[in-house]
């Protein structure tokens, strides 16, 4: 892997299990391999990490007899080798490789991905959904494949998409814009949806396309969609300590699980940052080193300046660009709709598209997490040790 300044920290992770939708309580599945790697004091203080070999950290798929894991798609399956998806890639040789960024819900990736787009040769998509459906007719569909989330929810899920097709098709994402999107959407239910992002990226001149959506992470089949759709993507794999990022979630999913108490909140929460981390590690070691790097969110929108140069670089980028970088507000897809209906997944950020770092909990795991499981708080915690947080 190309080493980069800042905060560019390379870790190889480990396979994973196939697990369930997010937000979803689950039984825990023990990871022996993940121990606190010897050389994560690196890791705090933003220098690159050497990857750990496959002798030291065995594959945590040898999973202890009688420990179910629990999810979709073959039980204690790990991700085969990705093949071609055929009848919707377009000529790409001519276009740079895309970029997702892997993150679970409330990690800062929003916040990433307007930071990224101030460069004049990135291009930042609001989330289009991509993998957690495998044609435009389901993702259209939601409110039907999905009749308990709420109509509100569905729209404004939708609204990634109907946004960049409006934004990349005329320019603008008025109302009369958006409708039209959603026309020509329509005439297209039978479209792949990678076929959707392969025809949105053709239209985008020199630049590298970003994407996040927590579906690609999250989602059962989620990351084997986007390896087999997209051979070449390259990823930025987020994270973001488990403590802030359970109790942001309890904070949006409220609305969402209405009958949850707060403690079954903080477990949804806590369970979506450890499946969607693990599956992340256990994809990304399948890959060249050189097609992946890993950023905590608090260093890189707590000193942009330092750590984004890096990344710039391993885009193939002028790192001193950073300089030169328009400020999240200016994001094309930042702000909320002239009905401050069509926001996407992050209302608060694109209300106000100014970037605040996370702050590092006042608690660890163990010590956040009292009313959980010890199994499970302590599988948290090794887990937040080998991403590099004390």
């Amino acid at each position: 892997m190309r080493r980069i300044s800042g905060g560019r920290n390379s870790r190889i992770g480990q396979r994973a299990p196939e697990t369930g939708a997010v937000g979803l309580r689950c039984e825990w599945v023990m990871i022996p391999a993940l121990r606190p790697h010897p050389h994560r004091s690196n890791a705090a203080a933003g220098r690159p990490i050497p990857p750990p070999t496959s002798s030291t950290h065995p594959d945590p798929l040898a999973r202890p007899p009688g420990r179910p894991h629990d999810g979709a798609a073959g039980r204690g399956a790990v991700m085969p080798a990705p093949t071609p998806v055929e009848g919707h890639a377009q000529d790409r040789g001519t276009r740079e490789s895309p970029v997702f960024v892997l993150a679970p819900a409330r990690s800062c990736s929003t916040s990433l991905v307007a930071m990224l787009s101030g460069h004049d040769r990135i291009y930042g998509f609001p989330e289009l959904l991509l993998f957690g459906a495998t044609t435009v007719a389901e993702l259209l569909d939601e409110a039907t494949r999905r009749p308990n989330l709420p109509k509100s929810r569905v729209e404004a899920r939708l609204s990634g998409p109907l946004r960049a097709v409006a934004e990349i098709h005329e320019g603008r994402q008025d109302a009369p814009a958006v409708e039209r999107a959603r026309e020509w959407l329509e005439e297209r239910r039978d479209w792949p949806t990678p076929r959707l992002f392969d025809h949105l990226r053709a239209r985008l001149e020199r630049c590298i396309a970003v994407e996040k959506s927590t579906e690609t992470l999250m989602h059962p089949e989620g990351l084997r969609r986007c390896f087999a759709a997209f051979p070449d993507a390259r990823y930025i794999h987020l994270v973001r300590h488990p403590v802030t990022t359970a109790r942001s979630m309890r904070e949006q999913w409220r609305e969402l699980f209405p009958s949850d108490g707060e403690s079954e909140l903080l477990e949804r929460g806590a369970s979506a940052w450890y499946r969607g981390h693990l599956r992340a590690v256990s994809a990304l070691a399948s890959l060249p080193t050189g097609r992946w790097i890993s950023l905590r969110a608090e260093d890189v929108l707590a000193d942009p300046a330092s750590h984004l140069p890096g990344v710039l670089d391993w885009l193939g980028l002028d790192g001193g660009d950073v300089a030169l970088m328009k400020p999240t507000q200016e994001w094309v897809f930042a702000g909320a709709g002239d009905d401050d209906s069509a926001y996407g997944e992050d209302l608060g950020f694109l209300r106000s598209p100014e970037t605040f770092p996370p702050s590092l909990p006042d608690a660890r795991p163990r010590e956040a997490f009292t009313g959980l499981p010890q199994a499970m708080v302590e599988e948290i915690g090794r887990l937040a040790r080998h991403l590099g947080y004390m």
